[in-house]
């Protein structure tokens, strides 16, 4: 990892939440590699997992037993390359986004935009791309069938899909956000599918 320019993992960093499992995240990423980006998906603040039962421990509190561990903020964290490329990483693991990155994408869109930054983010959910073409996207996985391991991503319960109802606001927020960038924002890179896909984004630039 330390050879390239920005490492970068994007979710599911564990199997299921314990203080176990962070330790060994913390011994061979965390610590080995402090200035990478680590992004949380669903297993990360998850204490059951596919057991049937609830979590004890409320979500906020399952997310503060990770920041404990990460070296930086688990919610949103940026890092310009080569003067050149600002990479951010925002937490979207649990099919949403908060208040507290509206601002922060903002001000580095903002900053990205007068300096003539490209813009990658990287998170754990893919966003749904808006294009009604994309209701059956096949896998790019050499070893699976393409013709049967499709997902949708348009009308997808993914932020910015159709399957959701009354979104939180600062999902909203986020996503129009990167929606209304496309001339700066370079791409998105995500986990959570577990096979390869390619998608683009209905977007356009603040001019339309």
């Amino acid at each position: 990892a330390d050879l390239y320019d920005q490492f970068v993992v994007t979710g599911d960093i564990i199997d299921y939440l314990s203080y176990g499992a962070l330790d060994t995240a913390e011994k061979i990423l965390f610590d080995a590699h402090p200035d990478g980006l680590y992004a949380m998906g669903g297993h990360d603040v998850t204490k059951h997992m596919e057991t049937g039962l609830s979590n004890a421990l409320s979500l906020a509190e399952r997310q503060q037993m990770n920041q404990d561990y990460y070296k930086h903020n688990i919610f949103y964290a940026s890092r310009l390359v080569a003067d050149s490329v600002l990479c951010i990483q925002m937490d979207n693991g649990s099919s949403r986004y908060w208040d507290e990155q509206v601002e922060k994408l903002s001000a580095d869109l903002a900053l990205a935009r007068e300096n003539g930054y490209t813009v990658l983010l990287f998170q754990h959910e893919p966003l749904a791309t808006g294009n009604p073409d994309d209701t059956a996207v096949p896998s790019l996985c050499r070893d699976a069938d393409s013709n049967k391991v499709t997902f949708n991503f348009y009308g997808s319960s993914h932020i910015g899909g159709n399957g959701i109802s009354n979104p939180p606001e600062a999902s909203v927020k986020v996503y129009n956000l990167i929606t209304h960038n496309a001339d700066i924002i370079g791409g998105i890179f995500c986990g959570h599918r577990h096979y390869r896909y390619y998608t683009e984004i209905k977007a356009t630039d603040p001019d339309g």
